[in-house]
């Protein structure tokens, strides 16, 4: 499980489907927002995103995609779900995945995967997580990708 909590936020501006959650335990914003499946693009897929604040990704870490695909009227119902209880969502048995992706990005802070990245000579932030994180990324395997820069 993933060892924080997520409030829902509502933005200043309203900002289509999708909705912001902040973690409770550092302060962090996440965006809940629908996407094209890549593969079937009449059905749709929910993405998570980092966020540096609500309206701004952070493009330093990829998004996560949820597998369940829904159908454009499907969504609002969807979202209104994740809305009305969060912990649900993101505690559902399904949800194997995006709570691995969650601690990643909760716990690799800035700072610290920098230090990894200097003492360990690697520059993929999936590489960190391999490193911190080995025994939940072992079960998903499709969540990291290492880059090595060394020798």
């Amino acid at each position: 499980m993933v060892d924080v909590a997520f409030e829902v936020v509502q933005p200043r501006v309203p900002d289509g489907l999708g909705l912001y959650l902040k973690s409770t335990t550092t302060g962090r914003f996440y965006r809940v927002e629908p996407a094209r499946h890549h593969e079937q693009p009449r059905f749709w897929v929910l993405r998570v995103l980092r966020c540096q604040r609500p309206g701004v990704a952070d493009e330093s870490l990829m998004p996560w995609f949820g597998s369940q695909q829904h159908t454009l009227p499907q969504l609002p119902e969807a979202l209104a779900k994740i809305r009305e209880d969060v912990a649900a969502w993101i505690g559902d048995d399904g949800q194997i995945s995006l709570r691995e992706w969650l601690r990643l990005c909760e716990f690799v802070s800035a700072e610290l995967e920098t230090e990894v990245q200097t003492k360990a000579g690697f520059t993929s932030a999936a590489r960190v997580a391999e490193i911190l994180f080995p025994e939940s990324l072992q079960s998903n395997p499709a969540v990291i990708d290492p880059v090595p820069t060394g020798d």
